[in-house]
């Protein structure tokens, strides 16, 4: 979309809107569930007009924003954006070698006041693999936070922010949805 001289300033007007928006409401965090960019190999000014957004409302009072990993941002720009400590990366998973794989999810906690949230994030697995480690036992292992300042476990939010393509979708390559569910 950088090419496109009509539209090619579009995205960052959108993404500093919210960042303004944040600011002005003062919010905790902003979650981000899926690709900060469209593409895994972007131009320098492209990163550049991120970074500067991103300090602008990232390194002031506010607390850093979280962002989970999409399928584009694997080894890219978020690894940079990471490294500056202007965006908290989490939900990177590596699954190394053929076959389903196993995977230890860990949440980043987050607590304010009285309230604690334990925030899961993956990202990065082919919806088609990340499909068949659901469907086999043990593969994906949920760690739960320990107890902290007395306070128990089941007092937690639980939050999993999961980034997978909307496109081509069948039983076997996507994670199943349900009617939502109040009682496990």
């Amino acid at each position: 979309m950088e090419k496109d001289e009509i539209r090619r300033f579009d995205s960052f007007q959108a993404f500093e809107e919210i960042c303004s928006l944040t600011e002005q409401n003062k919010v905790d965090f902003v979650l981000l569930g899926g690709n900060l960019f469209h593409e895994n190999k972007l131009s320098c000014s492209t990163l550049v007009k991120s970074i500067e957004i991103l300090r602008r409302y990232c390194l002031n009072d506010q607390s850093v924003k979280f962002q989970v990993v999409g399928d584009l941002d694997n080894l890219s720009a978020i690894d940079i954006l990471s490294a500056c400590n202007l965006v908290n990366y989490f939900g990177k998973m590596d699954l190394g070698g053929s076959g389903v794989g196993q995977i230890a999810v860990y949440p980043v906690l987050i607590k304010k006041g009285m309230t604690s949230v334990a925030l899961y994030g993956l990202g990065t697995i082919r919806d088609e693999r990340l499909n068949r480690m659901f469907r086999t036992p043990h593969s994906v292992q949920w760690m739960r936070p320990g107890t902290q300042d007395a306070e128990s476990v089941s007092d937690c939010f639980n939050i999993l922010v999961l980034h997978q393509n909307r496109i081509k979708t069948n039983p076997k390559s996507a994670i199943n949805e349900h009617e939502c569910l109040i009682e496990p």
